[in-house]
């Protein structure tokens, strides 16, 4: 089951339609306020919540902690709209696995759950580089390669054949801006730092 945490009613049913077409979700369950997010956890047990930080009743990051302490297994992701490094630094600290932005592109988000799920603790696309604990990549499972979906496997390969991003989103039929996305999130998923490496482990494989 997942959990979304939303105090406006066209996120949550935005990421109840995007989720929906998730073989993995058996359930979107929503919730408004802080409160009904901590007694939905209680009484649900989620495997994944996504959350929002800017709930009119609890401060900052106050939630994901509250909801780390409650649900320890369940895979806390923040979604929301601020970028400030220190919000981003906090939350990971409080428990969150991963951080969004609220305009990140729909095949990068579902790639970004991919890998939260997977073990990693992702730091989305368009997230503020200083973000990042100590101003490098947010801490992940080193290279989780055998966790990856056949899509990513392709991704994998094209990035392995020295294709740029114009080129992946054609292979995909994706925009490129999608194709750029989803590149950094597989990145992060396989825990090395750049394109190279990536397409290192790839030839490798």
């Amino acid at each position: 089951m997942v959990l979304v945490v939303d105090d406006h009613p066209v996120v949550r049913q935005g990421f109840a339609g995007l989720l929906g077409t998730q073989p993995w979700v058996t359930r979107v369950v929503p919730a408004g306020t802080a409160a009904d997010a901590r007694r939905l956890a209680t009484l649900e047990a989620p495997a994944l919540a996504i959350v929002d930080l800017g709930l009119p009743d609890a401060e900052g990051t106050e939630l994901i902690r509250q909801l780390h302490a409650a649900v320890p297994r369940c895979a806390l992701v923040v979604a929301t709209m601020s970028n400030h490094a220190e919000l981003v630094h906090a939350a990971l600290a409080d428990g969150a696995r991963g951080y969004l932005l609220k305009d990140t592109e729909p095949d990068a988000v579902l790639a970004c759950l991919a890998a939260v799920r997977a073990g990693a603790r992702v730091i989305g696309p368009g997230v503020a580089a200083e973000a990042s604990p100590a101003g490098g990549p947010a801490p992940r499972p080193a290279g989780p390669a055998g966790d990856l979906t056949p899509r990513e496997e392709r991704l994998l390969a094209l990035i392995g054949a020295g294709k740029r991003n114009q080129e992946i989103a054609a292979e995909l039929s994706v925009s490129e801006k999608t194709a750029r996305n989803l590149v950094a999130l597989l990145i992060a998923k396989l825990g090395v730092t750049d394109r190279v490496q990536a397409a290192l482990l790839a030839n490798r494989r």
